[in-house]
């Protein structure tokens, strides 16, 4: 309230703010005032001055009372937040949802220390959140470790933690990835395999890298067992006998990833159990081999070849009648006196991945072979001319998705008709049943051949992209166009490596 006489009720603020000037013609002159004119300046300045003061003292008192409001406006905003959060439908759910939720929330990965790792974090929001992660065991049953894991904590703390953990998972089977092992102290490392080995029998995925200098508490497997083990991806660069122990006690294993330092283990795996296995570094020879006792196989991958010895006889050819899915990264074909395609066939094939340089023969062979219901092929970097790879897709009717990506490769009009669908021509019948086509290369092809391919597929074919490599002289105006129903992606940053 503005400050006003306790007798009259007049306030100083109700006058004018600023006062007529006794004289305003003296202002922009310098003629001088007069003894009664500069008495009266003189009481116009005082009461302006005084008004000022009133003014002032007044915006004064006018902030503390905004502070005031502002101050219990916050208090009632946080009181309406906090009693509304107590009515929240979230805060009615069940305990067991509530962790349900932190499970599917948490991350797959994490290479930060690991008393900041999320689900910790979430034990330090309130009680209830607590509650809710410690009788979530599926939460604390993931044990990811990385080179981060141990920062900024002491190796006493650290050892702390992931004993907790470890409790706290229950009986929970347990999910394990440990790859960077050389990153942690040696005892550090010493006391983490003992608290994973504590619960060898919960172990049900496991991705582990065996060091050299651990191979003596490996040594120690033989007195565990396995039984719920049914993914385990090692990592070693030495052969011992851990492996035989660890694999003879591991009856449940369905997917296996290894390299081939393990290859003398082989007759100890349970491949009849096997579903999906990865090779690392085998030759022709040890592919046959495992395709020859694992008969119950689905998907197999091979990343990185090793060259076979120059004595070795010719692979013996080996069927797979399982197998559905079948790929090979980093192979590298000129350094292989036998090709790996040569070695096998799988006539059940549906999904077939290549990497690097392939013969074109050796996959033509293997097809026509293999005689499969194959639906999805992936060819990278082949270095394969392009009326070869018709060739190779004249064996894959059956084919439903294609991408083949080549930064060298020509892809010419006389392609583009290749590659168009007329059911009734014996040479423009290439896949009947294509729904989704990727290219890479160089476009040296007009539009009207893109978009006549197009129209001759259209009712199948769903989906193009096109990544055009360096020198194409086929540039689409539109990024994304749709061709009398087909979406067609023109993406020339990337190509589908």
């Amino acid at each position: 309230m503005a400050h006003a006489c306790t007798h009259c009720g007049h306030s100083i603020l109700d006058a004018t703010p600023v006062p007529p000037s006794p004289c305003p013609e003296f202002i922009q002159s310098g003629i001088p005032s007069s003894d009664f004119q500069t008495e009266a300046i003189r009481d116009a300045i005082s009461s302006a001055a005084a008004s000022a003061l009133a003014i002032e003292a007044e915006i004064e008192r006018t902030k503390l009372y905004l502070s005031d409001l502002s101050a219990r406006h916050a208090a009632l905003k946080s009181f309406a937040h906090q009693h509304r959060s107590i009515i929240s439908p979230f805060r009615q759910l069940p305990i067991e949802i509530l962790g349900e939720i932190f499970v599917a929330l948490a991350p797959t990965t994490f290479s930060g220390p690991l008393r900041s790792d999320p689900k910790w974090l979430l034990t330090r929001v309130c009680r209830r959140w607590r509650d809710a992660a410690v009788g979530t065991p599926k939460l604390w049953a993931r044990i990811h470790l990385s080179y981060g894991s141990p920062a900024f904590t002491s190796a006493a703390c650290f050892e702390l933690l992931l004993t907790q953990q470890l409790r706290w998972s229950g009986q929970h089977p347990l999910d394990l990835r440990w790859t960077e092992t050389s990153q942690f102290p040696p005892d550090l490392r010493q006391f983490v395999l003992k608290l994973l080995f504590s619960a060898a029998h919960r172990w049900e995925r496991a991705d582990l890298t065996v060091l050299s200098e651990d191979l003596r508490m490996w040594s120690g497997v033989e007195d565990m067992s396995f039984p719920r083990l049914r993914t385990l991806k090692l990592e070693t660069e030495t052969y011992e006998e851990f492996a035989e122990s660890l694999f003879v006690r591991c009856p449940a294993l369905e997917q296996l990833e290894f390299p081939a330092a393990l290859f003398p283990a082989l007759a100890r795996i349970p491949w009849h159990r096997l579903r999906k296995c990865t090779l690392h570094h085998f030759n022709a020879n040890g592919l046959s081999e495992v395709i020859r006792r694992a008969t119950n196989l689905l998907e197999l991958q091979v990343d990185g070849t090793a060259r076979d010895p120059d004595t070795l006889g010719p692979t013996s050819m080996v069927v797979s009648q399982t197998l559905t899915s079948f790929s090979m990264t980093s192979v590298f074909w000129r350094a292989q006196p036998q090709n790996m395609l040569d070695s096998f066939s799988a006539p059940s094939l549906e999904r077939l991945t290549l990497w690097d340089s392939t013969p074109g023969d050796a996959l033509c062979g293997f097809l026509l072979r293999s005689q499969c219901p194959l639906k999805y092929l992936t060819l990278y970097g082949l270095e394969i001319p392009m009326d070869f790879i018709l060739d190779i897709l004249a064996c894959v009717p059956t084919l439903e998705h294609l991408c083949i990506s080549d930064e060298i490769l020509d892809i010419t009009e006389s392609d583009m008709e290749s590659l168009a669908y007329d059911p009734e021509s014996t040479t423009c019948g290439l896949l009947p049943n294509l729904e989704s086509l990727s290219l890479s290369g160089v476009f040296l092809c007009p539009e009207f051949y893109l978009n006549d391919m197009l129209r001759s597929r259209c009712g199948k074919l769903r989906s193009v992209k096109l990544y055009p490599s360096f020198g194409s002289t086929l540039n689409l105006l539109s990024q994304e166009t749709l061709v009398d129903g087909i979406k067609l992606s023109w993406i020339q940053e990337l190509t589908p490596w």
